[in-house]
């Protein structure tokens, strides 16, 4: 649960950020790192839940047809979870290649569901430099998930106040 608490209004800054100050800039796909990050970390209902609703925030701000990015993320996170049975996603240069060539697979489900519906882009402009910044910032920004996640939220109630 302290997943969504912080994961989604995170998601929310990050993409209102993304969609209006910088639109056209080839920034890392947050919520497949926090989807990933997820998938190694817990294997749960919640995580798909988790993936479907940053997939949800993803669509409401940068996509043309609302539902592509949450089926992607469900689909890596399963994919994550097949592949942890058989790798373990523990050191940074295996972080990043798995966040490359998750990005790239996610941009392969958008890919074909947005040209199946009549929406044309180009593949290469947009989700290869987004698999490049999302491969080199990954490493990073799942150790500062790590800490974030150690933060101690303080407790409702009348036991904080004195």
């Amino acid at each position: 649960m302290k997943e969504f608490i912080l994961f989604i209004p995170l998601t929310i800054i990050y993409w209102s950020f993304k969609s209006t100050v910088l639109p056209g800039f080839p920034l890392p796909d947050l919520s497949l790192v926090l989807v990933f990050y997820l998938a190694t970390k817990r294997n749960t209902l919640g995580g798909v839940i988790l993936a479907f609703v940053l997939g949800f925030i993803d669509d409401s701000f940068s996509s043309a047809l609302l539902g592509t990015s949450s089926f992607a993320l469900i689909l890596v996170y399963l994919l994550v979870q097949v592949l942890m049975q058989k790798m373990h996603f523990t050191r940074a240069p295996i972080i990043a290649m798995g966040a490359f060539a998750l990005t790239l697979f996610k941009g392969s489900v958008m890919w074909v569901l947005l040209y199946y519906s009549g929406i044309s882009i180009s593949y290469f402009y947009v989700f290869v430099p987004t698999a490049v910044t999302t491969a080199l910032f990954t490493p990073a920004l799942t150790s500062l998930i790590e800490v974030m996640q150690r933060v101690k939220l303080p407790r409702s109630g009348r036991e904080n106040i004195r």
